[in-house]
């Protein structure tokens, strides 16, 4: 009887799932350094969309949906776009966008450098 309880309680991970669902099924956490610096990117990223929709009424929604800040120092931020196009729009708007971020956040107020890269989406479902 107690063979089938110790099944009964233990959760089996999903064969189907993707990589994170196992991954997250299995208990695997990152490293506390990355996980640190990971959120300093989220943080960075919410902030920069929070600045650039309100600020500027004018740019789509969809531009700001898709922007991953993927390197943030104090001085220098890189933002990850999906398209060509809106990289050469952003690139196009860069010293105003520079602007807003200096005098919109706290968090870029000393901000002297801002770059665009483009990237494809990572597929997280395999």
């Amino acid at each position: 009887m107690s063979q089938q309880s110790d099944l009964t309680q233990h959760n089996f991970t999903n064969q189907f799932g993707s990589l994170v669902d196992k991954q997250r099924e299995a208990g695997c956490r990152l490293p506390n350094n990355i996980s640190t610096h990971l959120q300093k990117l989220q943080l960075a990223t919410n902030e920069f969309k929070t600045v650039l929709y309100d600020a500027l009424a004018g740019l789509p929604k969809d531009i700001v949906k898709n922007c991953q800040v993927v390197k943030f120092t104090s001085t220098e931020l890189t933002v990850s776009v999906t398209s060509i196009t809106v990289a050469n729009h952003m690139r196009y708007m860069q010293s105003q966008y520079l602007n807003e971020l200096q005098t919109q956040s706290v968090l870029f107020q000393d901000l002297l450098t801002l770059k665009i890269i483009v990237t494809n989406l990572p597929d997280l479902t395999k």
